[in-house]
């Protein structure tokens, strides 16, 4: 049981963090669906694969596909390795990119040359979308030093390094839409922690603010306390599970939680 309910655990604080992004979600799916069709063949687990592999199938069939697809393309770490070429090829892509401008920002840019160049450069990691130009190895190691609050690399700085003064059209409309597609959160984690302070900031003895003075001022809080930024509470480690370790010695592997 704690070896099929460990990895479902771990999705749901990843699906539940303030920081989620639509790729942190395609990911993990796929790492949850991997991690039950190479389950072994033994009693009880045929059953369990199943059933998780139709229901994340059936899960991912009601979702927007095309707007996960493209946060996980859009990820200079990943970009297109991950994908089979066979379905998702560069033009393939590049429609899937161009429907979701329209969708998003209601424009066309079926006839922008520009945004082509933009988005063949980012798919063959050349110009200025190169790791080189882009500078990943950097961040990499930036965020990788002790006196960081995260070792993870924040996507969205990254790609907010290329913003440009005109995002509407060519080169400025390819990294808007990338921005826009990395700011999406799809839980409501932020608004619920919002929404709780509102409670906390507008009280039956301090009534008087104003909607606006009660929405900055429990922003303001909650910045400080890093919350939208997703900082943790470092905590002990739990023992999550037992297991039979050599010479009949039970070894408890500790998870963070």
């Amino acid at each position: 049981i704690t070896e099929h309910l460990e990895p479902l655990a771990i999705a749901s604080n990843i699906f539940q963090a303030p920081t989620c992004r639509l790729d942190h979600v395609l990911l993990t799916l796929g790492s949850i669906f991997s991690f039950f069709q190479n389950l072994p063949d033994e009693p009880g687990n045929e059953a369990v694969k199943d059933a998780m592999e139709k229901s994340i199938e059936r899960q991912w069939g009601k979702t927007h596909q095309e707007l996960f697809i493209l946060a996980t393309f859009f990820n200079p770490y990943i970009r297109s390795r991950f994908f089979n070429a066979d379905y998702l090829s560069l033009m393939v892509l590049f429609h899937i990119t161009k429907r979701a401008v329209r969708k998003l920002t209601g424009q066309s840019l079926a006839n922008e040359p520009a945004f082509f160049v933009a988005f063949r450069d980012y798919y063959n990691s050349t110009g200025m979308f190169s790791p080189a130009s882009m500078w990943l190895t950097g961040f990499q190691n930036m965020f990788s030093q002790p006196d960081q609050e995260t070792n993870t690399v924040n996507i969205l700085q990254v790609w907010e390094t290329f913003r440009s003064q005109n995002p509407g059209w060519g080169h400025g409309a390819f990294i808007a839409l990338v921005v826009w597609l990395h700011s999406m959160v799809p839980n409501s984690a932020s608004t619920e922690s919002l929404f709780s302070m509102f409670g906390t900031t507008h009280t039956k003895r301090r009534n008087r603010l104003s909607p606006q003075k009660v929405h900055n001022s429990s922003v303001v809080w909650l910045d400080s306390n890093h919350i939208f930024r997703g900082d943790k509470t470092r905590r002990k480690e739990r023992m999550f599970d037992a297991q039979e370790g050599v010479g009949g010695s039970n070894q408890q592997r500790g998870v963070p939680r």
